[in-house]
């Protein structure tokens, strides 16, 4: 009981001046050197990578060596930084870690080391389809990637080249057409015609790019039977009472409204409080499938799925409507609705 007690004495001061971690940890150490990539485009030659760390915390450091090898050689120095981050051009080395130095040269400690395994299994899109329209091309996958990811994902990355008609083949001369964080992409600004091939890699939080997609061949035309929806007016943006709007574009310098779709007011229901606070229907987050379903949120029913059934055709679809209520609409039918819950 004795021997107890006096271990107690002892650990209670210990914990409260600091943290443990921090009492096993060279306090002339870097810490915590972590690695972002910078994709390439080739899953397995990331065009650098980026270091980065802690400043130990005596601040005796007046400069940082940076030390690489490949596989288990010789530790080669790389470069020396004041900063607590270093970029290192070019395919990086399999391991890094960071060495802090003084005001006279010499190395006071080193830091964890971090190990880069460019052969890391990345998920690349799934289900990777394309919507020809009038001067753009309208992109879409699954969202398999993001879940087997667990959390790591971080990014798309999307590219195009051009389609060599003579030979029957997607050329050589790729580019990056853009980024994002969703299972879609709008490539635009493009030449009626012109038959361009696009592809998709998938990106994680360290920057590990997987392999793409297979090639998808598609080609803008100013005759392309398809809408993309929807179009919000500025007057829209502010005030989302007007439901929801859908455009012909074929004509960009003419839009015309196509069809439309007001879900009913819903009388006696207390407004929304904080920004959405409004005493009337508010219809705002909008999204469209690649079957051409379209997601229309409102803030006092819920979630409505709808299919535009204008002068553009759409896809036959044998659910019913389920709600049964007094909306108005042109060219839109509803498929499903999902209700708010209200407590």
């Amino acid at each position: 009981m004795r021997l107890s007690r006096w271990l107690l004495a002892a650990l209670v001061p210990m914990a409260a001046c600091e943290d443990i971690a921090g009492l096993l940890t060279d306090p002339d150490a870097p810490a915590n050197l972590t690695y972002q990539l910078t994709p390439s485009g080739n899953a397995n030659a990331p065009l650098a990578v980026l270091l980065s760390w802690d400043v130990p915390r005596n601040n005796n450091a007046n400069a940082f060596n940076i030390y690489g090898r490949v596989g288990g050689g010789d530790w080669q120095l790389r470069g020396t930084t004041t900063s607590n981050t270093f970029h290192d051009a070019g395919v990086p080395d399999v391991q890094y870690y960071v060495a802090s130095v003084d005001l006279d040269g010499n190395e006071l400690a080193r830091s964890n080391t971090v190990t880069i395994d460019l052969n890391a299994n990345v998920p690349a899109p799934t289900g990777f389809t394309s919507v020809s329209l009038n001067g753009a091309i309208q992109l879409a996958w699954s969202g398999s990637a993001v879940d087997a990811l667990h959390g790591a994902f971080d990014h798309y990355r999307v590219y195009s080249t051009t389609y060599d008609d003579s030979r029957g083949v997607c050329t050589a001369t790729w580019v990056l057409e853009g980024t994002t964080a969703s299972d879609g992409f709008f490539v635009g600004n493009l030449t009626n015609g012109a038959s361009r091939c696009f592809a998709a890699s998938t990106v994680t939080h360290d920057g590990h790019e997987s392999v793409w997609t297979e090639a998808r061949l598609d080609t803008p035309r100013f005759d392309a039977r398809n809408a993309f929806a929807p179009v919000r007016t500025p007057e829209q943006l502010r005030r989302f009472n007007a439901g929801l709007r859908v455009f012909d574009i074929s004509l960009p310098t003419l839009p015309t409204e196509v069809g439309y779709y007001m879900p009913p007011e819903r009388a006696g229901l207390p407004s929304q409080t904080g920004p959405h606070d409004s005493p009337v229907n508010w219809s705002e987050e909008v999204a469209v499938d690649t079957r051409g379903n379209i997601y229309l949120n409102d803030d006092k029913w819920g979630t409505f799925i709808l299919q535009y059934t204008g002068k553009v055709p759409a896809k036959d679809v044998s659910r019913t409507a389920t709600i049964d209520a007094a909306h108005r609409n042109e060219g839109l039918r509803v498929l499903e609705y999902r209700a708010l819950s209200l407590k």
